[in-house]
Order: structure tokens, then C-alpha cells, then sequence
């Protein structure tokens, strides 16, 4: 009964009650003592202080243990709780697992941001968490990858890499790979640019309005995702790792194995509000205000005369 409930208070810390199909704990038996001893540890600290209350006890221990462990999703849609590969690394918005120089995939060389899977704050200054961005790129890769990730069964992740990459498995928990020469479609890596209106333009055109105000003003470009992509991977490491980083989708890394001859497919936990997320947001705003003032400047408010004229138009 009591490592039900502490199964179940650490699904709730870790914040993956609701997203895990099958709502179960994977840890070693190291850490499954450990963890029983802290709840035994804080519930006679509360006896000593005269309120011995099992629930705040093992909420403590919950909370001191969630915060050293990560969180991963392991098969069968179950999760599984692991130390911090990265030693605190990759917490921060603006400190990256990858950011150093000497890192492989560094930052510093083109690659995106790689964080750990803790929950942190974004550039939004809003709380994000990696691991719920994986569960939605997780149900989205077999549509921009089809026929590369597996129709059926849940993908889960394997063992954490010190650069910060995890390899994807499969239902059977054997990793995905791509071969040089293999074809591959991807979905959306033409897309296509839809002005608001519905007419196609390059971005460079910028059309306008009859009133002189860009369209991107009033809607902005949107993208035509459903766009099928079909091509090879380049037998050239030079031309296959731009390949990938042109098509693949966000977070996914392919690492390749010379003793395969393949690549396999890894992911990289990432963050939705970026600073590019937030500069958008803050051009949105502006453009918004740009559009009430040309309303403002087209339609200006009747001045006292012109309501009096129009109040007497209006009883006449």
C-alpha cells in the first residue's frame, strides 16, 4: 500500500500523471530503498515535532528524491526514473546541455538547444517541460516521417549520451536507423508559404493590402504542411548531415554508427518558447498595433460639430 502510494505521489511530483499509458515506475532496487528510507526519515522528523502525518512525509521525501532523478519514457508507456545523466546541465533556458564549444553538437556549430528533460523556465517566463514537448513530437513523428518510425506501439527512449542526445526505440525497444541511399518521405519539408488570403508568395515579395499595409499584417504566412518530400539519404557524411539537419523534425539527431553504416535516429530535448517564439510574439503585437492605428488614421472620431450635425441629421 505504501509503495502504491509513493509510485503514485511521485507521478504526480515529476509531473506525469495523465500522459503515461500505463502509469507504472521503473527504478532500480538501489534507488527504491533509498527512496523508502527517506519517507521513513521524514516521518519520524514530523514524529519528533509531534505531527506524524504519512501523506506530508512521504510528500517531502517525494519532492527531495524527484529532484535528483529524470524521468524518462520507458516501454509500454511507462516511465522510468534514472539519476541526472547531465549533473544539473541543461535546466536553464540559457544554458543548453550542448552549449559548450567542445560539445559535438554544440550549439556554437548550428545545432539547436539540447536540455535535460527537468522542467524549467522558458523565454516566455513561463514554466515548460521537455518531456511533455517529447510526448507530442513522439505522436507527430510517424506523420512526418512515414514509413521511418513504426505505424503501431509506443516509442520510448534509451540510454541518456553525455552530449545530451537519447536514442529512439521502438515498441520492442530496438533503435531506429537510416541507411545511406535508404529513401525516405518526409512531410513538410517543402512546405509551401499561404498568405492569409490564400495566394502563394515568396516571402521576399511582401505583398500589401489596398491600404498599403502588408498582408503578414493580417494573418501573417502561414504553411502548408501536408507537403510530401521524398528523396534519399546522401551516401556523402558531409551532404547527409546536411540532409538531416534540413529535414529532420525538431529534436530528432541522427548519430551515425561506422560500425553499422547507419545512422541512428536520437533525440534531444527541447523548448517550445524560444527567444524566437518570444520575438514573434512581440512583432504580432506590434503589428496589432500598427493595424488599430491605420483604423485610427482612417476613421478618426467625429469632432464635437460633426456629432452635432450627425444628432441632428439623424432626428430630422
Amino acid at each position: 500500500m505504501l509503495a502504491k502510494a509513493i509510485y503514485k505521489g511521485l507521478l504526480k511530483d515529476v509531473n506525469r500523471t495523465g500522459w503515461v499509458s500505463n502509469p507504472s515506475v521503473g527504478m532500480s532496487s538501489e534507488d527504491r530503498a533509498s527512496l523508502h528510507a527517506m519517507v521513513a526519515y521524514q516521518g519520524l522528523l514530523l514524529r519528533k515535532a509531534g505531527n506524524l502525518d504519512l501523506d506530508t512525509a512521504l510528500d517531502n521525501a517525494v519532492k527531495t528524491f524527484a529532484n535528483t532523478k529524470l524521468a524518462l519514457p520507458g516501454q509500454n508507456g511507462g516511465i522510468k526514473l534514472i539519476d541526472d545523466p547531465w549533473a544539473g546541465k541543461g535546466r536553464s533556458a540559457d544554458a543548453p546541455i550542448n552549449g559548450s564549444p567542445d560539445s559535438p553538437i554544440s550549439t556554437l556549430k548550428g545545432f539547436a538547444p539540447v536540455y535535460s528533460g527537468f522542467r524549467m523556465t522558458n523565454k516566455l517566463g513561463k514554466e515548460e517541460d521537455p518531456l511533455e514537448t517529447w510526448v507530442d513530437d513522439a505522436k507527430s513523428l510517424k506523420k512526418k516521417l512515414p514509413g521511418i518510425f513504426p505505424e503501431v506501439g509506443l516509442l520510448s527512449l534509451g540510454a541518456p549520451r553525455p552530449d545530451g542526445l537519447l536514442p529512439i526505440l521502438d515498441s520492442t525497444s530496438q533503435p531506429i536507423q537510416l541507411r545511406p541511399g535508404q529513401e525516405v518521405a518526409i512531410r513538410g519539408a517543402g512546405n509551401v508559404p499561404v498568405w492569409a488570403a490564400g495566394d502563394a508568395h515568396s516571402a521576399d515579395n511582401d505583398p500589401v493590402g489596398p491600404d498599403g499595409i502588408p498582408l503578414w499584417a493580417f494573418g501573417g504566412l502561414g504553411i502548408r504542411e501536408n507537403t510530401l518530400t521524398k528523396g534519399k539519404v546522401p551516401e556523402d557524411p558531409e551532404k547527409a548531415a546536411e540532409f538531416f539537419k534540413t529535414n529532420m523534425p525538431p529534436g530528432v539527431f541522427p548519430v551515425y554508427n561506422p560500425s553499422t553504416h547507419s545512422y541512428t535516429l536520437h533525440y534531444g530535448f527541447r523548448m517550445v518558447g524560444t527567444a524566437e517564439v518570444r520575438d514573434a510574439k512581440i512583432k504580432e503585437r506590434a503589428a496589432e498595433w500598427e493595424r488599430a492605428r491605420a483604423y485610427d488614421l482612417k476613421n478618426p472620431p467625429l469632432t464635437p460639430a460633426q456629432q452635432g450635425a450627425a444628432f441632428l441629421t439623424g432626428a430630422m
